[in-house]
């Protein structure tokens, strides 16, 4: 009987190094052109020639290969093919997911810093309480919403039987509302202050105040991230992502053609 048992065992085992062997050899069969592939879309941004690098890109991703790595080189690769709004979008999109990345961080910045130059210090303005928001994912602040909420659940229900320190209760409570407070203002910001991007290949004039006989401060160029602040009269005020506000006229603003960034 015990022969027996050591039989199956001997034979399960080399049946399981078969298959994991299989699966080993399979996947270097279908891993390696894939690899040799990316190679030869990043060896064309590397040559200047990111038109081809864009249609191996596109085809890695039609098969499934959707990485960050493809989704950073098909950026650089619109960047290198002066399609900037096209840059920026997947460059915006890659930091939301990923905000703690120092390697997409580096990726926007360096699509981003050729359309606007460098950072603002406009520390008032809505969008950059926003930005101080983006160190965790929509996702991951709504988690820490409910596991802290469920936690004070847990604690409210309990403490009728084993009444814990009120210290305890409200620290739990303060930091209920902080995470409260925060998530609804970033569900206020993404909600009433989408940002979106300028798709124009025409500059637009940013005017000091809602007045056509007001100066020029700056210029929204193609692939410009911004949100509309507010509205007076035929006038709206715009602040970009690197914090640069002012005011553009209604008949200009039918010029910015605004896309949301995260349809894209």
């Amino acid at each position: 009987m015990i022969k027996v048992r050591r039989y199956f065992s001997t034979s399960y085992t080399v049946l399981l190094l078969i298959l994991l062997s299989g699966c080993g050899i399979d996947s270097v069969i279908v891993q390696e052109p894939t690899t040799s592939r990316f190679n030869e879309a990043m060896d064309a941004l590397q040559s200047d020639n990111p038109e081809v690098a864009i249609v191996i890109l596109k085809e890695l991703r039609s098969t499934g290969y959707n990485t960050a790595n493809v989704w950073s080189a098909i950026a650089r690769a619109h960047q290198l093919n002066r399609q900037p709004v096209l840059a920026v979008v997947i460059a915006h999109k890659l930091l939301s997911y990923s905000p703690r990345s120092p390697s997409i961080q580096n990726l926007f910045d360096s699509v981003y810093l050729q359309i606007e130059g460098e950072p603002q210090s406009s520390i008032w303005t809505v969008y950059h309480l926003w930005h101080q928001l983006r160190f965790i994912t929509f996702t991951e602040h709504l988690l820490a919403l409910l596991a802290v909420s469920i936690l004070l659940l847990i604690m409210l229900v309990t403490n009728q039987r084993n009444p814990f320190p009120k210290g305890i209760l409200i620290a739990v409570l303060a930091v209920q509302f902080v995470v409260l407070l925060s998530f609804t203002l970033r569900l206020y910001l993404e909600t009433m202050h989408p940002i979106a991007i300028y798709t124009d290949t025409t500059s637009l004039p940013v005017h000091s105040s809602s007045a056509e006989s007001a100066p020029t401060l700056f210029e929204i160029t193609s692939g410009t991230l911004f949100y509309t602040d507010r509205v007076d009269g035929e006038w709206i005020k715009v602040v970009t992502y690197y914090g640069r506000h002012g005011w553009i006229s209604t008949t200009q603003f039918e010029l910015l053609r605004r896309i949301d960034v995260y349809s894209q």
